[in-house]
């Protein structure tokens, strides 16, 4: 004969059923406590839980016992908190978050738990914004009512029961049961049935396990054929919490009973690889925070889990890290997050303002499928300022306001539909000034006693830029600006020299591709028409010079003409001009911008050069691997 049928327990049946019909609460009226008056020096107060009793810090219980406490609470003992006057419960909501609670002020948790909120809520504590807003108390509420069950919830309870014991039945059978080295290790191989430990031995002195199983698909069916798909060798890890194995990855293991200190082993391939070598950051204890998932633990600040383990949690919770919540019960509120069923659609219709998906609900003025999304711009206060839109393009940063879009679709393969600015206003009036205040000066720089370079000053009329204060060694820099005078003299006095004796028309170059000095004394450049020869002036530092060394001629000096402020003069120091590495080039900053970017000194075929010339705002002007540098760089 087989075992007796299964008959469901007494403690199930006898459970008083709940009328099918709703009916209204009879009139209650919360007790109020009776006023405990003894001193209470340790600053007793009940509650559920540790927690609950702070929050509260109502009932109070001097001499420590539970006994004094109403409703089923405990007491609790040298707790923070200073005596209510009214009792918070009071005001013990149901919501997604914080925000939510307060706003909807549905479904009341007197007692603190979150067996009686909807599913996906959670109780809140003393949400005072729900002050007369919230559904009357009943003794229901207050713990104060026999409970009774729908025929559902007995139904589940009978299933459970049920279970329980056709398993036990399915273990007491020898055909369920499989040996083992660990319990994953019987699921992946199922390599024989076995009645003892000692049939499961692989020698005399490495034991074995038998395992019991309940049967089922689940479990094993066949000698050799394993029900469990094999792991990569290593993937298995110790830690006493998931965080705790990445965050140490301390030792590999194949069951529980490998782990040091009572950790267990957790299922991780992919994570950790070398033993000591962690895969993950230690979490901040202040950034860890219960949640149903990850969004919901950083927002809703249900309640801080600083050991990192899921047992610090209320039931169906686990412990997140990187939250940004401060205080328990206050939710953190992030701007920018709109309910919408695509990024597009919260943007065009700047869609409710949202925390979570679960805040996303018609009730809450949500359409019907919307979930919650961040970094939301509303179309319509994108559209106000009138600089922009909608534009396709590969990313963001690089989309150009070429191709308007309305939606992804619009846009062809691999391209996507982003808002962006297209600039104009103060930004172009910006620009527009710098430019304007730059094109006057040329690109002459002056060498400083201290080795540093300076330039020349739009907003002071050309002059020099003053040199770094040194140590006040007015000599050091009186004897370099003779020495750069002295240079200049020599080198234009070359050149001219040169210049004459080959009867060239054009000015050779003074320096090849070094600076060349210029005298601020040799010549004024053409206003003040310094000596020089041949049919134009050398110029003396190549056709960046301005105030060269020569002048007068057939032609005014190559040094800015008559429209650019002369660089010489007796009360202003000589420059060190940079030559230019093209003869095609201006020194005029007027021409700015109008030289592309070329590589020069390539070999054929070569993927890098060592230089670049042409005009560069930015790194990201110049070819792959080089870099932007002013021309007195």
């Amino acid at each position: 004969a087989g075992p007796p049928s299964f008959t469901i327990p007494p403690w199930i049946s006898d459970l008083p059923l709940a009328p099918d019909a709703p009916t209204t609460p009879a009139p209650f009226v919360l007790p109020v406590p009776t006023p405990n008056t003894l001193s209470n020096p340790n600053n007793n107060f009940c509650g559920y839980g540790w927690e609950g009793a702070n929050a509260e810090c109502y009932y109070a219980c001097p001499s420590g016992k539970d006994e004094e406490c109403p409703g089923g609470r405990t007491c609790h003992t040298w707790l923070q908190c200073t005596r209510a006057t009214v009792d918070p419960a009071t005001f013990n909501v149901c919501g997604t978050s914080w925000s939510h609670a307060a706003s909807t002020c549905a479904t009341r948790c007197y007692l603190g738990g979150d067996d009686v909120c909807p599913a996906g809520q959670t109780c809140f504590g003393n949400v005072a914004d729900c002050d007369g807003k919230l559904p009357p108390l009943t003794a229901e509420d207050v713990g104060l009512a026999e409970k009774t069950y729908t025929q559902e919830e007995i139904d589940v309870l009978i299933a459970e029961e049920e279970k329980k014991y056709n398993d036990e039945i399915a273990m007491a059978d020898p055909m369920n049961w499989w040996c083992g080295s660990s319990w994953t290790d019987m699921l992946e191989n199922c390599s024989k049935r076995c009645t003892t430990d000692e049939d499961c031995a692989v020698n005399s002195w490495t034991p074995g396990t038998c395992y019991k199983t309940t049967g089922g698909e689940e479990n094993c069916q066949t000698p050799g054929v394993g029900v469990k798909e094999k792991l990569p060798e290593g993937s298995r890890w110790c830690g006493s919490t998931w965080n705790d194995m990445l965050e140490t990855c301390s030792q590999k293991c194949a069951a529980d009973e490998d782990c040091d200190g009572g950790k267990t082993c957790w299922e991780a391939p992919g994570t950790c690889q070398y033993v000591g070598v962690p895969v993950k950051e230690v979490s901040d204890p202040a950034t860890l925070w219960c949640g149903y998932d990850f969004t919901d633990a950083q927002t809703s600040c249900h309640k801080a889990c600083p050991s990192e383990s899921d047992d610090d949690c209320p039931e169906g919770m686990s412990c997140f890290g990187g939250s940004d919540c401060a205080e328990e019960g206050v939710a953190v509120v992030r701007e920018g997050y709109r309910c919408g069923s695509s990024w597009e659609d919260s943007s065009t219709k700047c869609g409710v303002e949202c925390q979570t998906d679960g805040d996303c609900t018609v009730e809450n003025g949500a359409d019907a499928g919307d979930i919650c999304w961040a970094d939301v711009i509303c179309a319509s206060e994108m559209a106000s300022d009138g600089a922009g839109g909608m534009y396709c393009g590969v990313a963001w940063d690089d989309t150009s306001c070429d191709t308007p879009c309305e939606k992804d679709d619009d846009c062809g393969g691999g391209s996507w539909c982003y808002w962006v600015d297209c600039g104009g206003g103060e930004e172009e009036e910006v620009v527009a000034t710098t430019e304007a205040t730059s094109v006057g000066c040329s690109a002459e720089v002056f060498l400083c006693p201290n080795g540093e370079w300076v330039g020349r000053n739009a907003d002071r009329n050309c002059e020099f830029y003053p040199c770094p204060e040194s140590d006040g060694d007015e000599e050091l820099e009186a004897e370099a600006l003779e020495e750069t005078e002295a240079d200049s003299s020599s080198e234009s006095n070359n050149d001219m020299e040169q210049n004459s004796s080959e009867g060239e028309s054009t000015n050779a170059d003074a320096g090849g591709e070094e600076s060349a000095p210029v005298s601020s004394e040799g010549g004024g450049g053409a206003e003040e028409g310094g000596g020089g020869g041949g049919d134009e002036s050398s110029g003396g530092g190549g056709e960046e010079s301005a105030g060269g060394g020569g002048g007068g001629g057939d032609e005014p000096a190559a040094a800015g003409g008559e429209d650019e402020p002369s660089s010489g003069g007796d009360n202003e120091p000589s420059a060190i001009v940079i030559a230019d590495s093209s003869p095609a080039e201006s020194s005029s900053m007027l021409e700015w911008g109008s030289f592309p970017l070329k590589y020069v000194g390539c070999e054929a075929g070569a993927q890098s050069c060592g230089m670049c010339e042409g005009d560069c705002n930015d790194d990201s002007d110049c070819q792959p691997g080089l870099v932007c540098f002013s021309r007195s760089q």
